[in-house]
């Protein structure tokens, strides 16, 4: 076993561990009155949590929610748009006491595999516990992707109920591990899923479907584009069933569901750009895929993105590699490098790019019409977003991405403010 890998468990066992339970006994253990539906994955857990949030209140639970986006108690909003995650376990056993003290019964919690591995979620009885997918991510911590599926796992040890991605590669490693006492549930849309896609339209915003589900036929909108989130809408729903909410009554309670600030979200037209929080080469894909499907020719997709420091080395190169393919121009910048040099990881995320055929181009001399394969190194974000705004024709289309909803830079220890959303604007008001 990899030293770094054995320390971390023993700090796991005899510190985490017993952190979390003191912690659970010291506020009275509030999870044990209350149903709380655990999510996790490496892509789609926060939308999934919003999306099962938005379903049970629609139909009458009182519902509290926990995600990295925001904490939600009834109409109290508390912020969590800085680099956080599953919560200390004193900051989240008081959450649930607040929660369950106000007269709540639900909680929907997003969880994550550095917060399972750590024993975080210790004393939240999980009653519901959802996978979204595992893709490549985190390896920096996990070290090996086997340990990474372990972690997750780990949410699964005792919920009555188990959700799963049929599709998703891990299915049938985690299958084999869920506890013969939970009640396995299915989702996809391949063969034997127990909620399953038997025809998708997928349009510019949203998608029409129609869901097996037994021997019933539900056919409904989802009002959030893309492949991926017709699978979030479907873990959701098998979620919220398995608090007796009917599949029918939960996809349509999703027709007027909210987007996810920074989930795809779409802040400009001609050019569109749309700002979106993917950082793992598997969410890059499905993204850019979404967008280069709806690109209007002879417009081009402009991609603007970097990769963090002191994170997952191993997955540079293999975003730089999908942005290539995928994108007409790449500009590699900035994502919170912390202690590392930014013009460092851009230059491992160009590796990448190069083993594709893409050409690295200046940023002075850029021609109006550029075939495929190019990008373009810029370490400085706002200045990669408003390089992708001014050489933006009307017909092409801007994503940035990997930050989505944060507020904060991280840059040699200090969380500096930052927001894409504000960049945009300050790149649209330089080119007018």
């Amino acid at each position: 076993m990899d030293k770094s890998i054995m320390l971390q468990t023993i700090k796991n066992t005899f510190f985490h561990f017993p952190k979390a339970v003191i912690a659970t006994l010291a506020n009275a253990y509030p999870a044990s009155r209350l149903t709380v539906i655990g999510v996790t994955g490496s892509d789609g857990k926060t939308t999934t949590v919003h999306m099962v949030h938005h379903i049970l209140v629609k139909n009458g639970l009182k519902t509290a929610m926990i995600s990295t986006v925001i904490a939600k108690i009834g109409n109290k909003e508390l912020d969590t748009g800085l680099h956080v995650t599953t919560p200390d376990p004193f900051l989240l056993q008081r959450l649930l006491v607040q929660i369950k003290s106000q007269g709540f019964s639900h909680v929907v919690l997003e969880t994550t595999s550095h917060g399972l591995d750590q024993n975080r979620l210790i004393g939240t009885n999980i009653r519901v516990a959802v996978l979204t997918n595992i893709t490549h991510e985190h390896l920096d911590y996990h070290k090996t992707f086997d340990f990474y599926r372990k972690a997750k796992i780990k949410l699964f040890r005792s919920a009555p109920f188990a959700i799963l991605n049929k599709d998703d590669d891990s299915y049938l490693t985690v299958k084999k591990k869920i506890p013969r006492s939970s009640k396995l549930i299915t989702y996809g849309f391949e063969k034997g899923a127990d909620f399953k896609v038997h025809k998708a339209t997928m349009l510019n915003t949203s998608s029409s479907v129609e869901i097996r589900w037994k021997n019933e036929k539900i056919t409904a909108t989802i009002p959030v584009p893309g492949r991926y989130n017709i699978y979030n809408a479907l873990a959701a729903t098998a979620a919220a069933f398995c608090v007796g909410i009917k599949p029918q009554d939960s996809l349509k309670s999703l027709k007027d569901f909210p987007p996810v600030p920074g989930r795809l979200s779409k802040v400009n037209s001609h050019p569109d750009i749309y700002i979106d929080f993917a950082h793992t080469p598997f969410a890059l894909s499905q993204m850019l895929s979404f967008l280069k499907s709806i690109l209007t020719p002879p417009g081009r997709l402009i991609t603007v993105f970097g990769s963090a420091g002191d994170r997952d080395r191993s997955k540079r190169p293999m975003m730089g590699s999908v942005s290539a393919q995928l994108s007409h121009i790449s500009i590699f910048t900035a994502d919170d490098p912390r202690f590392e040099k930014a013009t460092d990881i851009i230059d491992e995320i160009s590796l990448g790019a190069i083993k594709k055929g893409a050409i690295e181009i200046s940023k002075e001399n850029i021609p109006d019409r550029q075939k495929p394969h190019v990008f373009i190194k810029e370490p400085d974000r706002q200045k990669a977003i408003n390089l992708a705004v001014s050489i933006a024709q009307p017909n092409d289309t801007i994503a940035i991405s990997g930050k989505g909803h944060e507020k904060s830079l991280s840059v040699r220890g200090k969380e500096l403010p930052w927001s894409d959303f504000d960049a945009v604007k300050i790149a649209l008001e330089n080119k007018s």
